[in-house]
């Protein structure tokens, strides 16, 4: 049997943003400059936990709307932020590198406060 390489694991949950709390006030900006921006909830919407590190990994939001994203961990002073993917697909995507193992809080949220929209969220 030739060999087949093993598809990269994905993950995809769904969710719906309240909009109502500053995701400034947890960050100003994440570790590569990128400013923390929108409205959620104050308590985390998903935990993402990484049994092993990744070299690469990439969390978007699919929800047809101007959304953003916070992803807080390992530990507390790791923090990662995202707004539009591009000028034409508003949602917000985080990609980057070297994701050790361990527990993330991720915040999905609205770009305008109040704001309340349906997402679905996906981890690859």
């Amino acid at each position: 049997m030739p060999y087949q390489p093993i598809p990269p694991a994905t993950a995809t949950v769904t969710g719906n943003i309240v909009g109502s709390f500053s995701l400034a006030n947890i960050a100003g900006s994440d570790q590569n400059g990128n400013l923390c921006a929108g409205f959620a909830d104050a308590n985390p919407d998903h935990i993402l936990t990484l049994e092993n590190d990744f070299p690469s990994l990439t969390i978007t939001v699919d929800s047809g709307e101007d959304t953003t994203l916070l992803v807080q961990g390992p530990d507390d002073n790791s923090i990662r932020c995202a707004q539009d993917i591009s000028r034409s697909n508003l949602d917000a995507q985080v990609s980057d590198a070297n994701w050790q193992a361990g527990t993330y809080r991720i915040w999905v949220g609205a770009h305008n406060q109040g704001q309340r929209l349906s997402y679905s969220l996906t981890v690859q």
